[in-house]
């Protein structure tokens, strides 16, 4: 993928554009950068436009100097990019955070969007996740953090290649299965990220609620999960697409961690040309 530059809303964006047809945004999730989609991106480019950027404070190399990092600020970006490109209409193709701010630029921008396909969302239904105490003490966790002026240590430590070969063979043994320069790669645009801004964005999306708005896109929607995703659990991608979304249809990836998008994007890419093109 050729890296290009642009201004947006005064930001340096890296971003890559290949391929002809109609267009595809893909946006990525957290940690990741538009490295994630290094498989995916040369098959679907053959039927499509693709277009994959890097957001401020999350990794990669686009200029993380923003003071704002809401959801809101997220979905006003991506538009002031869209825009940029010159885009009339697209398909939306997001990951996790990714796949949750493509819902939402969905239900601000409905005249922008044609199809949306979105592989573990980071979505957390409000009935679901209060049955339990883990919404209560995630809030407590990222206010904690958000409000530090230090960035926490744990998050310090992805910087450290223990951290790197911990992920490899215990928490996502796939990525032994990824190119390892592709992983070098990515795991030293993790580094890049801001800590404190991610933490400030998971925190807004931790005290949102976005039922009702959801509830509202029509646009023909995919939400795939990851069967054995522990982080965005199967049962929260279902809720969204059975209960949620009015036009939406469900999957489960076989064997799908939460990476599966970019560690198994080989897998992953026909079906998502399929999707947008069919």
């Amino acid at each position: 993928m050729e890296e290009k530059y642009i201004q947006i809303q005064g930001i340096k964006t890296r971003y890559t554009k290949s391929g002809v047809g109609f267009p595809v945004l893909a946006i990525p999730g957290l940690p990741f950068s538009l490295t994630m989609w290094h498989y995916i991106e040369p098959i679907l480019s053959k039927t499509n436009s693709v277009y994959c950027l890097d957001l401020p404070g999350f990794a990669g190399k686009t200029d993380s100097s923003s003071k704002e990092h809401s959801i809101e600020f997220y979905v006003k970006f991506i538009d002031e990019f869209v825009k940029a490109m010159n885009i009339e209409k697209t398909n939306l193709l997001g990951h996790s955070m990714g796949g949750l701010l493509s819902l939402k630029y969905a239900k601000v921008y409905p005249q922008k969007i044609d199809k949306i396909m979105v592989m573990s969302p980071a979505y957390f239904n409000s009935d679901y996740e209060n049955k339990g105490i883990r919404r209560k003490y995630r809030r407590k966790l990222f206010s904690f953090i958000s409000k530090n002026k230090t960035n926490p240590w744990f998050l310090d430590l992805l910087k450290n290649r223990a951290i790197l070969t911990y992920y490899k063979y215990i928490r996502y043994p796939k990525l032994r299965t990824v190119d390892n320069n592709i992983v070098e790669k990515m795991y030293k645009e993790i580094s890049y990220m801001d800590n404190r801004s991610m933490m400030e964005l998971v925190y807004d999306l931790l005290n949102s609620d976005f039922d009702d708005e959801f509830k509202t896109i029509q646009n023909k929607t995919l939400v795939v999960a990851g069967e054995k995703d522990n982080l965005i659990v199967p049962e929260n991608c279902k809720i969204l697409a059975k209960n949620i979304l009015p036009n939406a249809e469900y999957a489960i990836f076989s064997n799908g961690q939460h990476d599966f998008a970019f560690t198994q994007g080989n897998r992953l890419s026909n079906h998502i040309v399929n999707f947008f093109n069919n």
